[in-house]
């Protein structure tokens, strides 16, 4: 339920805006001006580098704006945890929103997501996101309500560029957790998890978000390929509903019983692994053999966190 309502501070902006980076400039003007295309203005936004060592610093001071500021860390931390603690100790917005470096913005992001957090004294709050494959070809949308479904539970996921949640409620979660190179957690779901955990989650039904994930671009930070956000930045630009109007299409190609290829084989693989534990409650070898031979090739990492960075090329 509502509650009251955030007071504003004259001179002080509502929102602060955390863009974590690490050695990857040139991806830098598409997420910046995505951010500066907002139709809502009362933001500061923080781009804070993990202690690159390239351009980051000449292109994000090439961005005249005042609400723009360069932080770099001394040291580079390994996640995006390092940035994101330094931003928060330093916003000075009684709302937080994030944006990943190579993620874009619909320009009514923040003027949706603020009036809708600002109403409520503390929140933690979710806008949807059109996942895209590199090229540009939609995988799923996710956080968009609670009675639409998205593939592998993306909807219960914590993503960062679709957030914005209440400054206070660092006083009862603390930071991110510092990565260190055992961990074997997310630091986004972990850290989010927690705000959660007191404060749950709410969804606000707008599309906002364009997520062109790097853990499935395999060696992202060797190539560097901009061009998915160079031709959705361009799509954005030319038709500001851009992401609204392809959520609409998505559903309706699913209404027209168009199959989605990956969540149609999840839900296979579900089905077979429900299937092989009953057989091997059971004890039929021979069908437990063949369930074996379609399993093999799916053993679990020890790390799932040090395979996604070195997939990533971070490693």
């Amino acid at each position: 339920m509502p509650t009251q309502a955030l007071k504003q501070e004259a001179g002080v902006p509502l929102v602060t805006v955390i863009l974590s980076t690490y050695n990857w400039s040139a991806v830098l003007p598409y997420s910046i001006q995505s951010v500066l295309n907002q139709t809502f203005d009362n933001f500061e936004l923080l781009v804070i580098g993990d202690g690159c060592t390239d351009d980051s610093e000449q292109i994000v001071k090439s961005f005249t704006d005042l609400r723009v500021r360069w932080i770099n860390l001394e040291r580079n931390t390994g996640s995006q945890a390092g940035p994101n603690n330094e931003g928060l100790k330093q916003a000075r917005g009684k709302l937080i929103a994030y944006l990943g470096h190579d993620d874009l913005w619909s320009k009514y992001h923040l003027e949706v997501l603020t009036s809708f957090c600002q109403k409520r004294e503390e929140v933690y709050a979710t806008a949807a996101l059109v996942w895209f494959t590199e090229d540009c070809k939609v995988r799923y949308i996710s956080a968009l309500n609670e009675v639409i479904p998205a593939p592998e539970n993306a909807n219960n996921w914590h993503i960062p560029s679709a957030i914005m949640h209440s400054h206070s409620l660092i006083n009862k979660v603390g930071f991110w957790k510092e990565y260190n190179s055992e961990q074997n957690f997310y630091p986004d779901d972990e850290f989010f998890s927690r705000i959660n955990k007191i404060q749950p989650k709410l969804m606000v039904g707008f599309v906002g978000v364009a997520k062109i994930p790097a853990g499935l671009r395999k060696n992202i930070y060797k190539t560097k390929d901009v061009s998915p956000q160079n031709n959705l930045y361009d799509a954005l630009i030319q038709n500001p509903h851009f992401l609204r109007d392809t959520a609409k299409l998505y559903y309706a190609a699913q209404d027209s019983r168009i199959i989605n290829v990956s969540a149609f084989l999840l839900s296979i693989k579900h089905s077979l692994k429900c299937f092989k534990n009953l057989v091997e409650k059971l004890g039929l070898l021979p069908i437990k053999r063949s369930l074996s031979r379609i399993f093999q090739k799916e053993k679990e990492s020890e790390n799932r966190y040090k395979d996604y960075r070195r997939f990533k090329g971070l490693e």
